[in-house]
């Protein structure tokens, strides 16, 4: 009489059995899989928790409108003002490119891979209709006419740049090192 050994406890497992399970289990951890379902979606908690991607994907399929997660992201910034993260916000702005996403979806436009996705840009990246000061206050008041091209990308991309992200210091001397001091 056969008995199983430690290894197997099932007699009639054999070589295709395993290489059958082994070949289903990869499937399904490389198949695409929905973090959340829609009704998970409604609740805001679950909304800021998805990833950029998965979030740009729900917002491209229509399961979650570009201004609802706008919305969600803005709350969640307010709940958390005090830690001085962000020196410049345009809410309105934000809100009105988010309806625009989700106006072009409506109408079948193709969205871009960041579509609808609210974005930070760091103070010393040029932003059209930002204030840009590299954490100086000589600059306070500068206001660039052209975008940065990494802004460029992110926009054509579908990314919505919504604040400007606190620079700490100056890093003026790295990029004019005629302003060293001596």
């Amino acid at each position: 009489m056969n008995k199983p050994n430690a290894s197997s406890t099932n007699p009639n497992l054999d070589r295709r059995a395993v290489l059958q399970l082994a070949a289903g289990a990869s499937a399904l951890a490389v198949a695409p899989q929905n973090p959340a379902s829609a009704t998970v979606l409604a609740n805001s908690w679950e909304i800021v928790a998805l990833s950029a991607r998965a979030a740009a994907d729900y917002i491209r399929r229509g399961e979650l409108s570009a201004e609802r997660y706008a919305l969600v992201l803005l709350d969640r910034y307010k709940e958390h003002k005090n830690l001085n993260a962000v020196t410049y916000i345009d809410e309105a702005r934000l809100l009105e490119e988010a309806r625009e996403h989700d106006r072009a979806r409506s109408r079948g436009a193709q969205l871009g891979p960041l579509a609808g996705l609210p974005i930070i840009v760091k103070d010393n990246i040029n932003t059209v209709g930002f204030p840009t000061t590299a954490g100086t206050t000589f600059l306070k008041d500068y206001r660039p006419k052209a975008n940065a091209p990494l802004v460029d990308i992110l926009l054509k991309e579908g990314a919505i740049p919504d604040a400007v992200a606190a620079t700490r210091g100056t890093s003026s001397s790295l990029q004019y090192p005629a302003h060293q001091s001596g």
